[in-house]
């Protein structure tokens, strides 16, 4: 997390990947040129991204991929890395299926188009929407330093 989850005014959400439904392969990004694919298989660095909400406007995010950019779609469709402060074309709304599979559609806010692959490129030219799973990008393990069973519970006490 960058200054405690935040970065300027944004407000780190949750760290996740991208499975994009149809071939169940993750969206990457690429660290030379900044090449966005769909090839990956496994959960690593490039296939992470944070999504970053602001509090005065709660229902748009960001993703920012792990090398710092913000996936941006134009109004043409075209998908690509930006390194600057996000804007319009970087907020993205999140729908989540009606038939509660857990998959989200992304929609650019800006331009009303849903983000999806094309088999040879990443587009947000799509009307309908286009579903991707989701994938933790952390590992949600507890760890307890003491013995379970010597843990001393605290007890309700009733005063009458």
């Amino acid at each position: 997390m960058q200054n405690g989850g935040r970065q300027n005014n944004l407000i780190e959400f949750v760290r996740i990947g991208l499975i994009h439904s149809p071939s169940g392969r993750l969206l990457t990004s690429e660290t030379f040129q900044g090449v966005l694919n769909v090839q990956g298989v496994t959960l690593k660095r490039k296939q992470i991204w944070i999504l970053y909400t602001e509090s005065s406007n709660p229902t748009a995010f960001f993703l920012q991929n792990h090398q710092g950019n913000f996936l941006s779609a134009d109004g043409n469709g075209r998908v690509s890395l930006t390194p600057e402060k996000p804007g319009e074309d970087e907020r993205f709304i999140i729908h989540f299926d009606p038939k509660a599979s857990g998959e989200i559609a992304l929609q650019s806010k800006a331009h009303g188009f849903y983000l999806h692959w094309s088999g040879t490129e990443i587009r947000c030219f799509s009307k309908e929407p286009v579903w991707w799973g989701m994938r933790l990008g952390i590992h949600p393990q507890v760890y307890t330093t003491r013995d379970l069973l010597s843990f001393d519970f605290p007890k309700i006490l009733n005063s009458d």
